[in-house]
């Protein structure tokens, strides 16, 4: 899915979030098989030894320290945060919890490609083969707390079926 390159988009080195729910439908093709990218500015992805990345130009950014292995193929939900006046300033939370590893602090720049979930903004490979619910982007960095209580509130509908899910194949065909 691609949605147009906008100001509200280009986050320089301001506070933001990137919240989704996902679930893998199979093994990634690639090294690094991407959730949600704007090219260049920031990327959110899964690596070839099944962490998921938050990444600025190619720098890790922050690193989960959970791995999520191909037979999972359950929904997670995973918020990313950034705070450029926090002295962590990246985090990684997945199902409600602070997950970060690495964390180096890394600035954004803004750009102007289009941003893409399910693939990386400057190629047309790269694709995170799955389903996607509930993307969101915020311009404030969300709480620990904020965090857990979007979780919370997902998890019940995350139970059920979704109805307004969208899947990613291996060749970055929407469904």
């Amino acid at each position: 899915a691609q949605v147009p390159d906008s100001a509200s988009l280009d986050f320089a080195n301001t506070t933001f979030s990137i919240e989704m729910w996902f679930r893998r439908t199979g093994n990634f093709a690639v090294n690094y098989a991407y959730l949600i990218s704007k090219g260049s500015q920031f990327a959110l992805e899964f690596t070839s030894i099944d962490k998921i990345n938050f990444d600025q130009d190619g720098s890790i950014s922050a690193q989960s320290t959970t791995t999520f292995p191909s037979s999972d193929t359950t929904w997670h939900h995973v918020i990313v945060t950034h705070d450029p006046s926090a002295g962590q300033n990246n985090h990684i939370y997945i199902d409600g919890v602070d997950n970060t590893g690495t964390n180096n602090n890394n600035t954004f720049a803004t750009n102007a490609v289009d941003l893409f979930i399910g693939r990386y903004a400057l190629s047309s490979s790269s694709f995170g083969k799955g389903d996607y619910d509930d993307i969101s982007i915020y311009n404030v960095a969300l709480t620990p707390t904020q965090v857990s209580d979007h979780y919370t509130v997902g998890t019940t509908t995350h139970a059920t079926s979704r109805l307004t899910q969208f899947s990613i194949g291996n060749s970055g065909n929407v469904y």
